[in-house]
């Protein structure tokens, strides 16, 4: 049965799907874009590359693959707030909580400000605790 406002299919089908507080989403959503907006350093196209496709893997709901392709971008570039951030997102998602906190904590030492990120280290903190 087809839900009034959702797509069938899609890149953006694993994304409706998901199991967090739509503010949780909503929020996390909009922090990527402010990081995008951020000006940063440069980034090799090696670890950008992989970085879009572990974008890809999370809209496919592919999270193994999509931590892996963090790996991968981390490894070439291992200052990276965006990376980190996402690949956070998904051990949260997972049920990873641990590793999602190091993540978070990663993203916080490298932009001590990020407000989000402080509610997403919160968030799997909680979690963890349940």
């Amino acid at each position: 049965m087809k839900t009034p406002g959702r797509r069938e299919g899609g890149r953006g089908e694993a994304m409706l799907n998901l199991k967090m507080p739509p503010s949780f989403l909503i929020t996390f959503i909009f922090a990527l874009l402010l990081l995008s907006c951020v000006e940063q350093p440069r980034i090799p196209e090696g670890a950008l590359v992989r970085l879009d496709r572990g974008k890809e893997l999370i809209a496919a709901g592919k999270y193994d693959a999509a931590i892996a392709e963090f790996d991968r971008a981390l490894a070439i570039h291992r200052d990276w707030a965006e990376a980190y951030s996402l690949r956070g997102f998904v051990y949260l998602r997972k049920g990873g909580y641990d590793r999602a906190i190091a993540d978070f904590e990663a993203l916080l030492r490298l932009e001590p400000n990020h407000a989000s990120a402080r509610r997403w280290l919160e968030d799997a903190r909680q979690a963890r605790g349940r």
